[in-house]
């Protein structure tokens, strides 16, 4: 009975936390019409360290640290949104897929299938993947959109160099 007291008072401390960094980014959003989101991204990384020693400690499930994170993740997304001032945080498919595949592993975690050496390694290679997805899908719409042009207006494009370092190269008669 009292260690589910002191999980519940724990999961209070994180909620209070993740209302407090809420506060910290509407702080933040209110300065100005452009937010530098690397403040904001400090916010996120001490959030996630944080809980993560929680769930380390035993202190919370890994699933309940991994949900934790991605609702911060999201809702930072909204708050920045509903600021109306320009910023660069986002939230999208892509980090739902991640997020998810971290939470299923969290849940092979705390039923001991994995290690948290397998878990890290596994979520890391995820996000490595998905930016690499990310960054092919922008070259090639890059080239899509410099074909079309190309097309509009006489002129020629090609890709210099290797992904996801490639430039592209227009060339107009």
């Amino acid at each position: 009975m009292a260690y589910a007291a002191y999980v519940r008072n724990d999961l209070d401390d994180l909620m209070r936390l993740r209302l407090f960094a809420l506060l910290g980014l509407a702080l933040l959003a209110a300065c100005g019409t452009f937010i530098d989101t690397q403040p904001i991204q400090r916010h996120y990384d001490e959030f996630s360290a944080q809980v993560e020693r929680h769930a380390a400690a035993g202190q919370i499930t890994w699933v309940a640290a991994q949900s934790s994170i991605r609702n911060l993740d999201r809702d930072t997304k909204t708050k920045l949104d509903s600021t109306g001032s320009y910023h660069s945080w986002r939230y999208d498919i892509w980090d739902d897929e991640y997020h998810a595949y971290t939470i299923s592993l969290a849940d092979q975690l705390d039923r001991k299938q994995i290690s948290f050496y397998q878990f890290d390694a596994a979520r890391k290679q995820r996000w490595s993947e998905i930016e690499n997805r990310r960054i092919q899908l922008g070259n090639q719409r890059a080239l899509i959109d410099a074909a079309q042009q190309r097309r509009r207006t006489n002129c020629t494009s090609s890709a210099v160099g290797l992904a996801p370092f490639q430039q592209i190269e227009t060339t107009c008669n």
